[in-house]
């Protein structure tokens, strides 16, 4: 036996042999022999013979590693240090369908394994797949739910972890725990992200929290991301946005033309669906140019209440019944009759619309005045306007009961009173009548040279 199982080396029987003594053959042949033997069980310096057994360094070091390449090589505390083997350099693939590399590339997905990579200049948009090292695409989740998109930023760095060989929870780098954190210094959002509108806006993708959006056409929705992220939008052109109960939630339930300079914050619902909860007109209602700190004077006190008004009701229409100087409105029926509504004075509320005497407005609240004049029979009449709602065919405000007398006077009822639509509606005036009056029941004109003016709607609608 060439070593004794610590080490050891003695050498056969018959050794050591003695001076001027023969040696025979078989102490010689048995002596190479276990020489022989005890030879071939040592490891080569040249890496010709691997150990057969494991190699306990008795609290020594291997020193002098060179690095390991391959997944089987030995690992020199360098490359511990550095971490390289689990470094995936920037992802490829797409921004949904991820692929990054390691070296060495490893051959199985295993549950624990973690691994680092750098996003590339897109960041996801909607349900994401990791594949390393081509074994095959895994499902990617953050914070164990399956991502929806914006949980991965254009070139910000992330960490891997296989919770099983089927999917891995991605989290960011140097980011606030989950559950919350304190923040030692200033968090500065990135500059501002400038986007063209489109009939859907990717705000969700920018790769900051502060949006301008410029150009003219309609938003009709914006792009998914995790619920919960925030957009701070600054309007550059005179964008429209529709209104939309599910995916677009303006403040007002109504369609909203923004003005340059108008500011909005979005919160994302997930889904697509996105909820405005706060809208900055650019004139603004808390800070009015021009007056004191406190209101001291009555003055002061008109001019803020007139700031105000022209800023919550910068969005109303005029609609009248004009005819040329001399022509009467028309005659009237007993019942209902419907006033007509024939010229456009004034109309800068999104998807509000006049044809053939019907208003149509989009959902929303609004605030109506109207009002229609009324001659009499020699009997008498009595009159009362209404605001008529033909899409649900119901009356939604009544106007003031008034009586006319023929040849004594012209009486004009008055409608007024503020009125929610969930959705789009049409709308129409009109006057009740006790009795028919031909010719100039429905007004009488002045001949005065100027446009007669018979019956008028005004809409103005509320900025909630």
């Amino acid at each position: 036996m060439p070593f004794n199982g610590s080490g050891t080396y003695t050498l056969p029987a018959g050794n050591p042999v003695v001076t001027n003594t023969d040696i025979s053959s078989t102490t010689q042949n048995n002596t190479m022999s276990d020489v022989a033997t005890a030879l071939t069980d040592c490891v080569t310096r040249d890496g010709q013979s691997p150990p057969s057994a494991n190699l306990p360094l008795g609290g020594f070091k291997l020193t002098g590693l060179g690095a390991g390449s391959a997944l089987t090589d030995s690992l020199t505390l360098g490359q511990a240090q550095n971490e390289l083997g689990n470094y995936g350099g920037t992802a490829g693939g797409t921004a949904n369908a991820l692929t990054i590399s390691t070296t060495p590339a490893i051959t199985a997905y295993i549950a624990g394994q973690r691994f680092w990579f750098k996003a590339s200049a897109s960041g996801n948009s909607g349900a994401t797949t990791l594949n390393i090292d081509g074994l095959g695409a895994i499902a990617a989740q953050f914070n164990r739910v399956a991502c929806v998109g914006g949980e991965i930023l254009a070139n910000n760095f992330y960490q891997v972890f296989l919770d099983t060989a089927t999917t891995c929870q991605i989290s960011a780098i140097s980011s606030l725990s989950s559950a919350g954190g304190t923040l030692t210094g200033a968090l500065n959002n990135a500059p501002s992200v400038v986007l063209a509108s489109a009939t859907s806006t990717a705000i969700g993708a920018a790769a900051s929290n502060n949006v301008t959006i410029s150009g003219t056409t309609t938003i009709t929705s914006f792009d998914t991301i995790a619920e919960g992220a925030i957009r701070l939008v600054t309007f550059s052109g005179a964008v429209p946005i529709t209104y939309d109960a599910t995916k677009m939630q303006l403040v007002g339930a109504a369609s909203r033309t923004y003005a340059v300079g108008d500011v909005s914050l979005f919160r994302s619902l997930g889904s697509g669906n996105w909820k405005e909860e706060f809208y900055q007109p650019v004139g603004g209602y808390a800070a009015l140019a021009g007056l004191s700190t406190q209101l001291f004077s009555v003055a002061d006190a008109t001019t803020a209440h007139e700031a105000v008004s022209a800023q919550q009701y910068k969005y109303r229409a005029l609609f009248q019944e004009s005819q040329p100087s001399g022509t009467n409105a028309g005659g009237s029926s007993s019942g209902y009759n419907v006033r007509v509504l024939n010229t456009v004075q004034s109309n800068n509320i999104p998807g509000c619309s006049l044809t053939s005497n019907h208003v149509t407005l989009a959902a929303g609240t609004y605030w109506f005045n109207a009002s229609a004049p009324a001659y009499g029979s020699s009997s008498g009449v009595s009159t009362q306007l209404q605001l008529y709602d033909i899409t649900s065919s119901s009356v939604i405000l009544n106007g003031t009961s008034e009586f006319s007398v023929y040849s004594t006077a012209q009486t004009r009822s008055m409608v007024s009173g503020m009125v929610t639509f969930s959705a789009t509606a049409t709308v129409e005036l009109r006057h009740y009548f006790s009795s028919a009056q031909a010719t100039n029941g429905l007004g009488v004109s002045t001949n005065s040279g100027s446009p007669e003016i018979y019956s008028q709607l005004e809409i103005i609608q509320m900025p909630y």
